[in-house]
């Protein structure tokens, strides 16, 4: 009894193909990417060498995440019922965003009924993000997804800023709207740092944060589906703390931000993608894709670090 499926070579399956096609080129579904073209069709021999693989995230197994709430606050009381409905409904993860960084007596009542060794709590003013004893680097855009220089100049202020053995470096990022993009970008960027510590024969981790936000035209239900594709993007890229902002603004409603919430909740629960440690690994127009960017983030850090 055959337990598996015969191997197939790559001209097997363009013979298929362009039976298929009917006589149309192949070349015509082609695409590009980050100033390469990618074809619909991949096959094993396509990879020049095996992929990298790309390192557990830390101590955390699997895929897990942490669902994130960011909690805008102008006032310390309602922004202290915010955090505690958000952690009564699943949130594990808070980012306080202020103007300017609270004062003692603020961030008490702020926290106060708060359970801090059970989360985390991050602060986000104009002067940076903190929290968690570890560095934050922000390369989130208003309206666009981070350039690759950006991401590049990200890696080369936390490699100048490493400091030994218990480094670790945040980064924070937009979601995208390319599903493929993000999740090879998220993969590129944590392989990158993965090189920076080869190099250095240290093994500290790095954490990946996304943001997604909703689109600047788009409808409130609509918002939901985007977040939805994002979100799951994001996961599958290795995600370390996600927030998902509500889909009717910046603030939104109870309702709205529980919806935002339940999101992640899904993901992790009905489809069970923090189960499977990086579940992209193994498609082939994936580990291309990340091996491309990865290669221009590189190209573009090792042009930084040259000319300082």
């Amino acid at each position: 009894m055959q337990t598996e499926f015969p191997n197939v070579s790559k001209a097997e399956w363009l013979a298929k193909v362009e039976k298929d096609l009917k006589g149309k080129p192949l070349e015509g579904l082609n695409w590009e990417v980050e100033g390469e073209i990618y074809s619909p069709f991949w096959h094993r021999e396509d990879l020049a060498h095996p992929p990298i693989a790309i390192s557990e995230k830390g101590i955390q197994s699997a895929n897990h995440w942490l669902i994130g709430e960011r909690i805008y606050v102008t006032d310390v009381g309602k922004g202290n019922k915010q955090i505690l409905e958000a952690l009564l409904n699943g949130a594990q993860a808070i980012s306080i965003v202020m103007e300017k960084p609270l004062v003692a007596t603020d961030r008490e009542q702020l926290l106060k009924d708060v359970e801090l060794g059970w989360i985390s709590v991050y602060e986000e003013t104009a002067d940076g993000i903190s929290g968690e004893g570890v560095r934050h680097f922000d390369v989130r855009n208003k309206e666009e997804e981070a350039t690759l220089r950006q991401l590049a100049k990200a890696l080369h202020v936390a490699y100048q800023q490493n400091s030994g053995a218990d480094y670790t470096p945040a980064f924070w990022l937009n979601s995208s709207e390319d599903f493929f993009v993000t999740i090879a970008r998220l993969r590129a960027l944590r392989l990158c740092w993965q090189q920076i510590q080869d190099a250095l024969k240290q093994e500290n981790t790095c954490e990946i944060f996304v943001q997604v936000s909703p689109g600047p035209e788009a409808s409130e239900h609509n918002n939901k589906i985007r977040a939805t594709t994002q979100a799951m993007a994001a996961v599958l890229g290795g995600v370390d703390v996600l927030f998902i902002d509500p889909s009717d603004g910046r603030e939104g409603t109870a309702f709205s931000r529980r919806i935002a919430r339940n999101v992640q909740h899904l993901l992790i629960e009905e489809s069970h993608l923090g189960k499977v440690t990086d579940p992209a690994a193994g498609s082939y127009y994936i580990e291309a894709l990340t091996d491309t960017i990865a290669k221009k983030i590189w190209e573009e850090f090792q042009q930084i670090s040259k000319h300082g």
